[in-house]
């Protein structure tokens, strides 16, 4: 089975339950640089694609290392990569997953989705398991990166470690249907005063993450975009019905805020956008949308009111070859945006293996 590895960066849960960052728009992360106390491992091996394996230890976005997808992989006993150490002490492994050089690379090719580190030291070895959100996906995020990277946090500070293997359990395939799994970075890190994690960091809302329950202060006047240049939708409910606010974007054509909810309609979910005055939220407290990339509809694509065919479905498919942009995504899917033949601007969900994103 030959295989290959190169990365970009999402989101962590630690041992299935901590749950750390991702990058709401692009894959360049903000915060603080630098990886805390970094410890370089003497050498390494993949056995599959050893040759550009040092490219995942370069510290350099533009680079990775990649393999191809075997159908062995997973139940396989061989790792994707082993590092050696001299006894140094390890508290946190840091991953660039996926490829990292754009969103359009990110999601052509494979990604890993989860992790397992089995770490060798004096007392024997130990294996620690991670799941990987998508970068794109909108979920609850935290504030455990450096310079993109996220934080694999071990449950204890290991001392004497001369080993460390990583496998991938499982990954997401390219849209492109490329089977080239990618990794971008790697670095290790042995934090002076390291404090075990206890439970999942405070977390902060994304775009489309938990969301925020709220009630309607008038009928619900729906759009498919936020302003009333889009597509109508239809007015729904009552003053006081139960809606959910998931974003916010400001037209500024008009000098107002417009936010996306999602409600039930007939027994199937709907997202829509309608104004503020419609909803009792205070405007602080939802996320604002930003736009993640130009993109091209790559066939004739279903489209649906959100991320999933538990939502309503269009009468309608996006013809193939439609270019636009794409404002968010989640669960697989992409909130795409383009203007229908009629010259009226329109967003729906699309799947993202429908969607070249650049």
């Amino acid at each position: 089975m030959i295989k290959r590895f190169v990365g970009a960066m999402t989101a962590v849960l630690l041992l299935l339950t901590l749950c750390l960052p991702a990058s709401a728009a692009t894959l360049v992360d903000g915060g603080a640089t630098g990886i805390p106390q970094r410890i370089t491992p003497y050498s390494w091996n993949a056995p599959y694609n050893n040759a550009t394996l040092p490219q995942a230890l370069d510290d350099n976005s533009g680079t990775w290392w990649s393999f191809i997808i075997g159908s062995s992989m997973v139940s396989d006993g061989t790792p994707e990569a082993t590092f050696y150490f001299n006894g140094e002490t390890l508290t946190t492994v840091w991953l660039r997953a996926g490829c990292y050089r754009s969103i359009s690379d990110y999601f052509s090719h494979a990604f890993p989705t989860q992790v397992r580190l089995r770490i060798f030291s004096g007392s024997g070895s130990a294996d620690y398991t991670y799941n990987l959100d998508d970068l794109y996906d909108n979920i609850t995020v935290s504030d455990s990166w450096r310079s993109g990277y996220q934080s694999l946090r071990l449950p204890v500070s290991v001392s004497g470690v001369t080993r460390v293997e990583i496998y991938v359990v499982s990954w997401r395939g390219g849209t492109a249907g490329s089977n080239e799994l990618c990794l971008t970075d790697i670095a290790f890190s042995g934090q002076a005063g390291y404090t075990p994690p206890t439970a999942p960091p405070t977390p902060t809302v994304r775009p489309g993450g938990s969301g925020i329950n709220t009630t309607l202060t008038m009928r619900l006047a729906t759009r498919s975009g936020p302003s009333t240049k889009y597509t109508g939708l239809g007015s729904y409910f009552q003053a006081g019905s139960p809606v959910r606010v998931l974003t916010k974007a400001f037209d500024y054509s008009n000098g107002i805020w417009w936010v996306q909810v999602e409600f039930t309609y007939q027994g199937t979910l709907r997202r829509a956008y309608t104004g503020l005055k419609r909803v009792n939220v205070d405007i602080d407290r939802v996320p604002e949308e930003t736009q993640l990339g130009s993109a091209t509809v790559t066939k004739a694509a279903t489209a649906y009111y959100g991320p999933g065919t538990a939502y309503t479905r269009y009468k309608n498919a996006v013809p193939a070859w439609t270019t636009g942009t794409v404002w968010n995504r989640e669960n697989g899917y992409v909130q795409f945006e383009y203007v229908n033949s009629s010259g009226t601007k329109v967003r729906v969900w699309l799947s993202a293996g429908d969607v070249n994103v650049y």
